[in-house]
This record gives C-alpha cells, structure tokens and sequence, in this order.
C-alpha cells in the first residue's frame, strides 16, 4: 500500500531544484503559520502567552494586556522587522471604524505597561516591535 503525503502528516513540500528566493518565501510563510497557531510568542527575553492575553517577563512575572493591546503586540511581533503604517494597523487591529489616533493611543497603553522601547516609531513611516525592558 503507498503511503499519500496527508497520511504521513506532511501539509507542504519543495520540488527540486529550487531557487534560493523561493525557499526562503516558502520558510517565511511556514513561520508564520506556526506564529498564528502557536500558543507562546517569543518576544525577545519575554514571550506572549495567546491563551491568558498577557506578557511574560523572563522571571515568571505576568503583564495582562487587554485584547485590543494583546492583537497590536502581537501584530507587531509577528514580523518584527516590519514597520506598519498606522492605517494598515488600524485596519488589522481594530477595524476600519477606529481612526489613527486609536493605534497612537494603544501603543501608549503598551508602552505605559511594558516600558518605553515596546513598540518603536518609525519617523513618518509607522511603528515595529521594540523590546521589553524587565
């Protein structure tokens, strides 16, 4: 009997030869897949747990974030060298009935609980993950 690839668990491959550019396009969508599924972030020293919505610090301390905070962390954790314009994260997070301020006002939430360097502004450009200070 032969063995199908869903059976064997596998859910992707690469066919051979390859190009180096596809690889790593096909590594990015695989991590981001297991960033979506996963239950813990890491964060630098830190990581986010998805299932409480909190932050936890590298000695066992625990930093409850509201939903709305946990979602614009975690967005911009998920590709941390990515810098999001406040529309594209005011779309993501919160909707298109929130106006720009709202993504200034959180980002203000996360910085006054988690300290300063959390969410890093980009002159002009937007925002991207910073680190946590603990």
């Amino acid at each position: 009997m032969v063995a199908s690839i869903e059976n064997i668990g596998a859910d992707d491959y690469v066919i051979t030869p390859i190009l180096p550019a596809n690889l790593l396009r096909k590594i990015r969508a695989l991590l981001r897949r297991h960033i979506d599924n996963a239950e813990t972030i890491p964060f630098g020293r830190a990581e986010l747990d998805v299932r409480r919505y909190e932050v936890v610090l590298p000695k066992g301390k625990r930093i409850p974030l509201s939903v709305r905070e946990f979602d614009l962390l975690r967005t911009l954790v998920a590709r941390p060298r990515v810098i999001y314009p406040k529309a594209e994260l005011r779309t993501r997070v919160f909707g298109t009935d929130a106006s720009e301020s709202t993504v200034d006002t959180y980002v203000y939430y996360l910085r006054k609980k988690l300290g300063a360097g959390v969410v890093r502004s980009v002159y002009r450009l937007g925002y991207k993950a910073g680190s946590i200070s603990s």
